[in-house]
Formats: structure tokens, C-alpha cells, sequence
């Protein structure tokens, strides 16, 4: 250990072997060896030593700890998770390991579990409290909790003034929010603590633009642009920004620069076909407009610009047909938003126990948007909370996962439909998939313990049982069946 704490890893690994060599069953010894395996970038024989320790002494926490990292930084996260599980079941108020297990959930969509990790590790107020706090506010802007965010990297950058990315995040919160003031405020501080990074000076100027302010935002797009010059996205907007300004030509000199840099940039295309026509050049904007629609098919708006510009080059058929691709858009938006009413609508029904009513509304969603994952996901609930339709259930819910694969909601209702129907080992398949994408989902961890314990498979039902108090500490029927669990391992 000495030489690991002195950082001499090459005479740590001779030590540590030295070690083994006297006493192969040494499991924080093949820890030690992982970990300056670690340290000299020797991922595949670290996870060997660590797999190798955890196998030797399951209640080593360390080894299982090395073992999540192992598996996370080489990618393998999902084989993190178990990992980082076990580390709390032997070490729970390890603060360092709910913060790796929330990274982990980050990684793999579990939106839910990595907020209410970070939220218990800021109470905790850790040394790393700042950043912990910076990833809780970047968490709740992606499930769209905007104001809880811009709380959270407040939170940040009072324990740490000088945190520009708290401040760039802050500044992006609070442009999507509208507040265009306090938006401007954060992002110059971000540059005054980072003044050599584009990214800040682009989206200083983004928030400019917003707040209609085009000269600022032009010189921030320009100083973005000196620090990297071949940045397509800078040359796109400061195209924009000159077109609402009214310099056409600049706009124009500007916009191509971006499409020549890019491409596929859609946006681009369509900014500078629009700058064309406004320069009368209307055969130079069908050409970019056309690049723009087969680029972006889904926009209407593109259509009907592109309509335009072929109706003003004479092109009479070809305009009608844009037109009539941007009605066909318009009225799928349509259905898609008379869907989305339908589906609250149903969710407050079901809510208040109108579950025929909730039914009737999601199956009309569903008619209209067949391609609507969350409608269908909720028609399946539906159903099976209706219990008389257990079948059409399972064909919404085997729909929903056609559409997003990656949906653990939907795996973990098709589990619990598919046990009701008997179908028990595609269930547990449809349940573990559920824990594989979205750990926090206690109810699928406690359907695989229940179905662990019925079939004497005391090591998933330890597994199990750890996993969910992770999450609810306090949950009586995981402790009872975890203690069971321990005591036939102890005594097979």
C-alpha cells in the first residue's frame, strides 16, 4: 500500500504479486494489483484482479468499488451498476460510490435515478458538493424541471464563484427559460472566467440574438469565430443574425460559409435560400432550399419557403406540390398535438379512476399518431389497470418497444403483463432489461427478487434486494429478504 500511496506503481505491482504469490487467496491483495494496474492503463488486467478479489471476498468493498469504475471508464456500464450496488450494500453511506452510481444511471438514460442520487449526495455536502451540484442542475434541465436546474447551479457556483461551465449551463437554462437578462449576465461571467473558449462567446451571442441585440451578438459570434475559425455552426448563426439585421449580403457571405463547411447543416441551407430570395437571387434559393428539404423532409415551413421561390422561377407544378408536402406535415403536427391532449387528458382519467374513459381516449391517440411511443406505452397501462384486456395490452406495450427500445417503463409493464399471463420466463427477460436501462426502477428489482426467492437463487435475491435499497434504504420486504439471503449464503 505504501508504494500504491507514494504513486510507484511499477514497484506496487511487484509487492502486490509477491503478495499473491505467498497467499493466492489475498483478495485485497489482488485489489492492490488491480488498482496499479489501473494507474498504468492496464484496463483488461485490472478487471481481471478485481474480478479476481470480489470473487475471493464478496464483502470487500474497495475491490467491488475498483470493479464498477473498471467496468465504467472502459465503458461497460451496465456491468457497473451491480458493482456500485454491492460497494453500498457493504458500504452504505459510501458518498463517493452514489456519486458513481449516478453517473452511471446518467449514462444509461435513467434520468430519475441519477437525480435522486445526486439530490441525496448534495444533502451530504461533500467536498465535491459544486460539481455534484452542477450535474444535479444539468440533470433537471433534461427532464425540463428548468426552475429546479437554475436552482441547482446556483447552488454550484456559490460553493465555487470561479466554475464557468456552472455559469455557461446557468446561461442556457435561463435563455431557454426566456430570461434573457439574467441569461446575458451568467454567460459573461462564464467568458470573464474563460475568455479563450468559443463556445462561451457563441452562446453569449446566442442569447444576444434573443434579446434582439444583433450587434453584440455579431461581435460575439465574430470573437467565437476568431478562437476557431472553421466552427460551421458560428459562421451559421452569425448568417442569421445578419439576415434579422437586414445586411442580406453579409448574411449571404456568411451562410455559405457554413454550408461549404457543412453540408448537412439543414438549417444552413434553408437560412441561406432564404437570403437569396431577399437578394432576388430565386434559382440560387431553389437550389438551397431543395438541399434543406432533402436534408430536413419534416419541416414544413422549408416546403412552403421552397414553394415560394419555385413558384417565383415559374415553376408552377413543382411549387403546388411543395405546398401540398407542408399541408401533409402540418396536419401530422396536428394529429401528433391533438394526441398529446388526448394522452393528459387520459393520464387525469386514470388519475381519478375513469380507466373505460382514460381507454376510449388513448385508443383515439394512438389512431392518430400510431408511431407515438408514449401513447402506446399508456394505452398498455391502461389496459392492464382496466384487466380485461390483458392481450391488446401486451400488443401496445410490445409496440411501444418497436418504437424506443430504450424505454424501461415499457419493458418493466410488459414483465409484469407477461407474468400475469403466465409467461414467466420472457417476463423476468423483459424485467431485467427494464433494471439494465433504468437501475432505479425498484419495482422490476423486487419482481426478480420475489421470482430469486421462489426458485432458491439466494445470490439474485441478495443482488436484488441491495439494489433496492439503494434506493429506499428503509424498505422492510428488501432487508427481510437480503438478511434471508445472507444467511442461506453463510449456510448453504
Amino acid at each position: 500500500m505504501t508504494s500504491l500511496r507514494s504513486q510507484d506503481f511499477q514497484k506496487a505491482i511487484s509487492d502486490f504479486k509477491a503478495a499473491i504469490e505467498a497467499d493466492p487467496a489475498d483478495a485485497a491483495a489482488h485489489d492492490g494489483l488491480g488498482v496499479a494496474q489501473a494507474e498504468l492503463g492496464r484496463t483488461a488486467e485490472a478487471l481481471s484482479e478485481f474480478q479476481k478479489a470480489t470473487s475471493l471476498d464478496d464483502d470487500l468493498a474497495a475491490a467491488h468499488f475498483h470493479l464498477a469504475l473498471a467496468y465504467d471508464r472502459s465503458g461497460q456500464t451496465q456491468l457497473a451498476v451491480p458493482e456500485y450496488e454491492a460497494t453500498l450494500r457493504i458500504e452504505p453511506a459510501d458518498v463517493e460510490t452514489r456519486y458513481g452510481l449516478s453517473a452511471a444511471c446518467w449514462k444509461l438514460g435513467d434520468r430519475e435515478g441519477a437525480i435522486a442520487l445526486l439530490q441525496q449526495i448534495v444533502e451530504q455536502n461533500p467536498p465535491f458538493a459544486a460539481e455534484a451540484w452542477y450535474n444535479l442542475g444539468i440533470e433537471l434541465r433534461e427532464v425540463g424541471e428548468l426552475q429546479k436546474s437554475t436552482d441547482a447551479l446556483k447552488a454550484a457556483v456559490a460553493r465555487k464563484p470561479a466554475y464557468p461551465a456552472a455559469y455557461l449551463a446557468l446561461g442556457k437554462i435561463e435563455t431557454e427559460r426566456q430570461e434573457f437578462d439574467a441569461a446575458v449576465q451568467a454567460l459573461r461571467k462564464a467568458v470573464e472566467l474563460a475568455p479563450n473558449t468559443s463556445e462561451y462567446h457563441y452562446t453569449l451571442g446566442e442569447a444576444l440574438r434573443l434579446k434582439v441585440d444583433f450587434d453584440g451578438a455579431t461581435a460575439e459570434y465574430h470573437r467565437a469565430l476568431a478562437l476557431n475559425p472553421p466552427w460551421p455552426p458560428a459562421h451559421r448563426q452569425l448568417g442569421i443574425a445578419l439576415r434579422q439585421k437586414g445586411d442580406y449580403a453579409e448574411a449571404r457571405a456568411e451562410l455559405q460559409q457554413a454550408v461549404e463547411a457543412d453540408p448537412r447543416d439543414a438549417q444552413a441551407h434553408y437560412y441561406l435560400g432564404s437570403v437569396l430570395m431577399r437578394l432576388n437571387d430565386h434559382a440560387g434559393a431553389v437550389a438551397e432550399l431543395k438541399q434543406a428539404v432533402e436534408l430536413d423532409p419534416y419541416d414544413s415551413a422549408t416546403h412552403l419557403t421552397l414553394a415560394e421561390a419555385l413558384a417565383r422561377t415559374g415553376q408552377t407544378r413543382e411549387s403546388e406540390e411543395q405546398r401540398q408536402q407542408a399541408q401533409s406535415l402540418d396536419q401530422l403536427k396536428a394529429n401528433a398535438g391533438q394526441s398529446r391532449v388526448l394522452l393528459g387528458s387520459a393520464v387525469e382519467h386514470l388519475q381519478r379512476g375513469n380507466v373505460d374513459t382514460a381507454v376510449s381516449e388513448l385508443r383515439q391517440a394512438v389512431k392518430l399518431s400510431p408511431e407515438y411511443p408514449e401513447a402506446q406505452l399508456q394505452l398498455g397501462r391502461a389496459l392492464l389497470r382496466a384487466g380485461t384486456h390483458d392481450a391488446e395490452a401486451i400488443q401496445a406495450l410490445r409496440r411501444t418497444i418497436e418504437l424506443k427500445d430504450d424505454d424501461a417503463q415499457a419493458h418493466l409493464e410488459l414483465g409484469l403483463a407477461l407474468k400475469k399471463a403466465g409467461q414467466r420466463p420472457e417476463a423476468l427477460a423483459e424485467l431485467r432489461r427494464a433494471v439494465e436501462l433504468a437501475p432505479s426502477l425498484a419495482e422490476a428489482h423486487r419482481e426478480l427478487a420475489k421470482a430469486a426467492v421462489a426458485s432458491g437463487d439466494w445470490k439474485t435475491v441478495r443482488s436484488e434486494s441491495t439494489a433496492i435499497l439503494v434506493w429506499n434504504p428503509t424498505d422492510a420486504e428488501a432487508r427481510r429478504d437480503l438478511a434471508l439471503a445472507k444467511q442461506r449464503l453463510s449456510h448453504p
